[in-house]
Parts: C-alpha cells; sequence; structure tokens
C-alpha cells in the first residue's frame, strides 16, 4: 500500500495488492469518512441505468474478500442521491481511496508502513543440476541478478559434495546480507539435498519452494506458489509466538506481564506497557475501547502488534481474552 498523501487526521492510499485489503480493514474505523467512486441505479425516463458517481461515505461497516467494500451513509450532495441515504464503496488493486479519520494514530501509520514493508527484498534462486539463476523480489518487482552453469554428471545430486552446489552455496553467501529471506526452489528434489549442505546461519533464512522448471522466467512461476505466501506469513508468525510465549512464561512465573481488556486499559497510560499483542477478532468487536489503548500506549511509546485470529498466535491469544501486554515492570 502506497501512502500518497497525509495531513494530520487525512490519508490518501493507492492499494497494491489482496493484502492491503486486511490492513485497511485494521486502518479504516466506523465514523471515518471515506472518499471513492461507485455507481448506482437512478431512473431516467422511466429507465434504470447505472451512473457513476464520486462521493463521500460515513463508514458503518466494513468488509473485505476479494476487494474491500465500505458501507455507508452518503454525505456528498448528488442531485439524483438522497443526502443520508446508503450506499457501498468497493475498492480493488490500484485503486486510490481518500480517509478522514477522527483521530489518526501513529498504529495506522506503522500499519501502512507495515503493509509496505511486506515486500522486504527477497532472494530467490532457481537451479536444477545444469544452471542456477538468482533473483532479487522487492516490492512486487523482480529482476535477474545472474546465473550460473553447471557441469552436470549423472546422479550429481545424491553426492553431498557436489561442486555446483557449492558454487551456488558460495555465490549465495557473497550477497546474503542483503535479503531478509533466501528462496531455493528445483524440480524434484535437488533443492533439499542443497539446503542440508548450507551453514546453520544460512539454513535459519534459507526455505524451499517447488518449481517445474528453471530458466531466465522462473521466477513468475516461483512467486505464484501458495507455499511461498506460507512463508512469507509464517515469518511474521514466529515473531508473534515469541512474543506470546515470553508472555505465558512471565504469566507462570507472575512476572511482568498483564492480559484481559479491562487489566490493560486501567494500564495503558501509565506507561508500563513495553508491547501490546492483541486480535484482529477483539480489534473488531471492542473497536473504539482498542483505538483508545492504543492511542495510550502509542504516548508511552510502547509497540503495539495486531495478531491475525486465524493463526496459531492468534487462536491461543483469542483463547485469553484476545489481548497481552509484556510490561517494562510489575505492576502490583
Amino acid at each position: 500500500m502506497i501512502l500518497l498523501n497525509h495531513k494530520k487526521n487525512f490519508l490518501e492510499l493507492k492499494i497494491e495488492n489482496t493484502t492491503d485489503y486486511w490492513y485497511l480493514s485494521k486502518i479504516i474505523s466506523t465514523n471515518d469518512i471515506v472518499k471513492g467512486a461507485f455507481e448506482r441505479k437512478i431512473k431516467i425516463n422511466d429507465n434504470s441505468v447505472k451512473k457513476k458517481y464520486f462521493g463521500i461515505i460515513k463508514v458503518e461497516k466494513i468488509e473485505y474478500d476479494e476487494k474491500i467494500r465500505i458501507n455507508g451513509t452518503i454525505q456528498s450532495e448528488h442531485e439524483e442521491i438522497p443526502k443520508g441515504s446508503y450506499q457501498a464503496i468497493s475498492f480493488e488493486i490500484n485503486d486510490i481511496i481518500k480517509i478522514e479519520k477522527n483521530n489518526l494514530l501513529k498504529f495506522h501509520l506503522d500499519l501502512i508502513k507495515k503493509s509496505h514493508k511486506v515486500k522486504d527484498k527477497l532472494l530467490v534462486i532457481a537451479f536444477d543440476r545444469d544452471e542456477a539463476y538468482f533473483f532479487e523480489v522487492e516490492d512486487n518487482q523482480n529482476k535477474l541478478l545472474f546465473n550460473l552453469k553447471g557441469n552436470p554428471i549423472k546422479k550429481e545430486y545424491e553426492s553431498e559434495s557436489s561442486n555446483f552446489y557449492s558454487e551456488i552455496i558460495s555465490e549465495t553467501k557473497k550477497i546474503e546480507s542483503n535479503y531478509k529471506l533466501i528462496i531455493f526452489s528445483s524440480p524434484s528434489f535437488f533443492k533439499e539435498y542443497l539446503i542440508k549442505l548450507l551453514d546453520e546461519k544460512l539454513k535459519q533464512k534459507s526455505f524451499s519452494v517447488g518449481c517445474s522448471t528453471v530458466h531466465e522466467k522462473s521466477i513468475l512461476e516461483i512467486l505464484k506458489q501458495q507455499e511461498l505466501e506460507k512463508i512469507l506469513g509464517e515469518n511474521d508468525l514466529k515473531n508473534d509466538l515469541e512474543i506470546l510465549n515470553k508472555a505465558l512464561v512471565e504469566i507462570n512465573k507472575d512476572g511482568n506481564v498483564a492480559y484481559g481488556l479491562n487489566d490493560i486499559k486501567n494500564i495503558s497510560n501509565t506507561g508500563a506497557i513495553n508491547i501490546l499483542l492483541v486480535t484482529e477478532k477483539l480489534l473488531e468487536e471492542k473497536r473504539e475501547e482498542i483505538e483508545e489503548i492504543l492511542d495510550n500506549i502509542e504516548k508511552t511509546n510502547g509497540e503495539i502488534r495486531i495478531i491475525n485470529s486465524k493463526n496459531d498466535a492468534g487462536i491461543q491469544l483469542d483463547g485469553l481474552g484476545g489481548i497481552i501486554s509484556l510490561l517494562n515492570y510489575k505492576i502490583k
């Protein structure tokens, strides 16, 4: 998601991909003002025709799946449409959405940054016994860095001392520090053999994804793989689970932790909260109360993380009431 304009409580955003719908659903709140284009049937000379309008609505409900849909009441003046009548505005990839919020939090701006940061640079290596192609992927753009040619020998993949594998690993080590994650992709089981040869440091940031063929256009197939989407999602999930597990340890030893909406609300303005985890389910159910808590935490420089209720961390956290925080010090 691209931030085109930001003034006080006003945002102008461009939607880049379907992941942005999730972020927008957390940024837009009830009673916000949203501007965008919509179509509506009107009667002209006893005939019903669709006419396109650019209008303003006051938000009552947000829905998202294949697009994001904002439902609310019309605030702008239109000759054929009564002010205050109900209308939905749908937004898709490449659309621009304008939002006026009652209270724009740093948390909302952080979500915009995070939506863009989802595209941290990846190194993708497509290879087989004959050749290897090194691609850089960033912000939905990809480029071929270079390629290597192998000297295939029958059943070379069965030997862990494969010279070509060693060459691929050597070239990877030269540039790996520039990338958050490294994806090794190959037909068959070549990728599994290569990953076995990596040192522990490189293994920590390396994953394998299948591909059917290896050439300079292989990246297009690799980027469509559901395995890759899962890997990128699991990287954030790993961080969330680590924080949640630390909080659970603190609960067991009656340490620096607080959980439950009321308890956290009571301490949210004290500066005690270091990191807050809250599930999207609780955010949707208690949006007004949660945003008040987030506002307080921002003012005391605490960290805020929104957890997907459908993943492992979110399921566990919803079982604890949907909200938990690691504290800077114990509250008596």
